[in-house]
């Protein structure tokens, strides 16, 4: 008779034995997670170098790009509306008026 948990194997228990992955990141945890996923290898270190620098360029560009004051058409209009509670024109947008005028009243000093 066996014992409980054996197997024709000679295993003790009832684990599976470790499978060595095909992409070589090591034993196959059974797929608690993605196949290949780079974050499980030893060593993994994160970009955050990358990151900070793609985040400072799309910073720098926004900032060139930037308006010196408000537009001429719509988004002056935008604002003024925002800021009395006004109709912009006839289709309206009334929920984009309601929602800036409570940031404006959220943000004020």
């Amino acid at each position: 008779m066996e014992e409980s948990g054996g197997g024709p194997e000679g295993l003790t228990d009832a684990r599976a034995p470790e499978v060595e992955r095909s992409d070589g990141l090591g034993p196959d945890d059974g797929g608690s997670g993605a196949a290949g996923v780079a974050s499980s290898a030893p060593g993994f270190v994160p970009a955050y170098g990358s990151a900070v620098l793609a985040g400072l360029c799309a910073w720098l560009l926004y900032v060139v790009t930037l308006a010196p004051s408000t537009a001429f058409w719509d988004t002056s209009e935008y604002i003024a509306t925002a800021h009395i509670v006004g109709i912009p024109h006839p289709p309206g947008n009334p929920l984009f008026v309601l929602v800036t005028k409570v940031w404006t009243l959220l943000l004020a000093p």
